[in-house]
């Protein structure tokens, strides 16, 4: 999301910093070196924290801090900009540059996550090898990022049948897909997580899922070496993409009732598609972000927290705190209590409950304590025993959970609705009309981007005469601007191309925003207006210029592609010969 926010950014300049790559990384890697020797001094600030283990996957302040070490670095050093101005990258290639720098990250994250405990190579290479093993919980991220940036490099760099049909949601669509389907064997993969060998505790797992009725690709040991968790799990949504991953020690310290009732668990999250929720509460977070953001855009629309990417940010992450502490908190306790019922309509109270008592005594677990996602060990037991004696109370919860389940889809509908409402061009130029219209008397410079954009949607809605009025209006507040210049001349010569008069407005309008910016689409529209008013020769020119600063733009806002140049080019050179 970060790199998204930055990179992508189409009005994106250059920072103060202006680090060249080799500079950018030589910072990160050393200030990451020197927050991961702060590890001991934060964990005395940390009072009733015990230090982890090396493979610990908790969120360190040393960690947190090369995060936004690397941030204002991306931010105020602007790297990308400095391998796509040296490589001459343009857009095709941006996924690229967001991959270096993902790669950048993932180093600097195990570079900050633990310490040098003593001095010599010996600490050197124990360093070196606790880095290792902390980069494998941030490999399958890495991956995934490869995969996605290859994936929309794809679709950018080769013509597709869908783009015609909306290119960001086919993107976008398309890349949730791929990820499903290939997340959950980069997980297992990355982590080293070994398949279960053929024993009798496999057989009894593989029948207790066979009796839920749910099925898995594989079973898989749970890769404690990386993750120091003695847990069960599953991971992946779709049936032939899922893994069940359990620890050894599990498998070790439960009798076979217990263990199955763990797989009960298991099962019942899947048979209640727990995962597809989850998803779903995803998809709605980022929908509600999606309106917010537009409705902060359409009330404030010069505020510097939305003109400004790097100061909306921080929001962004902050909000994605809160709704996975409250959101995902409030689905996780309901959907693993619903799981529990699964489990003892299974195999009754005795084995859930003392398999739950165990793994809090193996993880060293408080089992009177909550969590931010689950009831306490204690809790969870007690309202097992309440429900063994009142079974109409596991009806009820699932009632409960449906209702949780209908509303979230009902939530997430209507966000997405009302976003995909809020962006067609029906509603922005109702919105943007509205608005220009109630502060028509105080007209000023500050309206003027508006009516332009206004008069964009209008002309791109085939309204070519309230398109050419706004037009018009821009220019009376600010004649100089080339871009109103440039869209308007353009309107004139192509709704117009039998009206001389309008023809030759069209010209001299498109000479005057040539005056004012040398660009390749400008030189395009001259083209274009050269060549219905009969200039053929001065339309080849033009063409010919296009082609030539396309060539050299490598700027994401400016690069239309090269391939539309040429195209036009040869047009005008077929016509005039």
């Amino acid at each position: 999301m970060t790199l998204s926010f930055l990179v992508l950014d189409p009005e994106r300049i250059q920072g103060w910093l202006e680090l060249s790559f080799p500079q950018f990384i030589v910072f990160l890697f050393l200030g990451s070196l020197l927050l991961g020797q702060m590890n001991p001094w934060f964990s005395r600030l940390q009072k009733g924290i015990h230090h982890r283990s090396f493979s610990s996957s908790s969120l360190t302040p040393s960690r947190i801090l090369a995060w936004f070490l690397w941030f204002w670095l991306v931010h105020s050093g602007t790297p990308d900009l400095w391998l796509r101005n040296v490589l001459d990258w343009g857009i095709h290639w941006e996924s690229l540059n967001i991959l270096l720098l993902l790669i950048c990250y993932w180093i600097a994250d195990a570079l900050a996550s633990n310490h040098i405990s003593q001095n010599g190579i010996k600490g050197l290479k124990e360093k070196a090898k606790m880095a290792f093993w902390h980069s494998r919980i941030q490999l399958p991220i890495l991956l995934l990022g490869t995969l996605q940036s290859g994936w929309l490099f794809l679709l950018r760099h080769f013509q597709n049948p869908f783009q015609e049909t909306g290119v960001l949601g086919f993107e976008i669509l398309s890349s949730l897909v791929l990820l499903f389907i290939a997340a959950p064997p980069i997980l297992i993969h990355s982590w080293g997580a070994s398949p279960l060998e053929s024993s009798e505790n496999k057989t009894l797992i593989l029948k207790e899922l066979e009796q839920n009725r749910v099925s898995v690709k594989s079973i898989r040991l749970w890769p404690e070496e990386v993750l120091p968790h003695s847990t069960a799990g599953v991971i992946g949504l779709l049936p032939g993409f899922r893994y069940l991953v359990i620890s050894k020690k599990l498998i070790e310290f439960l009798n076979k009732d217990e263990l199955k009732s763990v797989i009960a668990h298991e099962a019942g999250h899947l048979q209640k598609k727990h995962l597809m929720f989850f998803a779903f509460a995803m998809l709605g977070f980022m929908e509600l972000s999606q309106l917010i953001l537009t409705g902060v855009t359409m009330v404030f629309p010069q505020n510097p927290v939305v003109e400004e990417t790097y100061l909306f940010i921080p929001f962004m992450l902050l909000g994605l705190l809160l709704f996975l502490r409250f959101g995902f908190g409030f689905l996780s306790r309901n959907f693993e209590r619903q799981a529990d019922c699964n489990a003892l309509a299974r195999n009754g109270l005795l084995p859930i409950a003392n398999a739950l008592f165990k793994v809090s005594w193996i993880n060293a677990i408080d089992p009177e304590r909550s969590n931010w996602h689950h009831w306490g060990i204690r809790e969870r037991v007690n309202f097992l025993k309440q429900c063994e004696q009142e079974p109409q109370k596991i009806h009820q919860h699932h009632q409960r959970v449906r209702k949780i389940q209908a509303g979230c889809l009902m939530i997430v509908s209507l966000l997405l609705g009302s976003n995909m409402y809020l962006e067609s061009n029906a509603f922005k130029i109702h919105w943007l009309n509205s608005q220009l219209e109630e502060n028509k008397k105080d007209w000023s410079l500050e309206h003027q981007p508006r009516m332009r954009h206004l008069a964009d949607l209008l002309f791109f809605d085939e309204q070519y005469e309230l398109s050419e009025r706004w037009y018009r209006r821009a220019l009376e507040i600010n004649p100089e601007d080339p871009y109103v210049l440039n869209n308007l001349s353009w309107l004139l010569s192509q709704v117009h191309e039998k009206d001389e008069s309008l023809l030759l407005e069209s010209i001299r309008l498109i000479e005057k925003a040539l005056q004012q910016m040398d660009a390749a689409f400008i030189w395009d529209t001259a083209a274009e207006a050269y060549w219905k008013s009969g200039k053929t020769d001065a339309a080849l020119k033009a063409a010919k210029n296009a082609l030539e600063l396309a060539q050299k733009e490598t700027s994401i806002s400016h690069d239309d592609g090269v391939e539309y140049y040429l195209g036009q080019f040869e047009k005008f050179s077929v016509s005039t010969r």
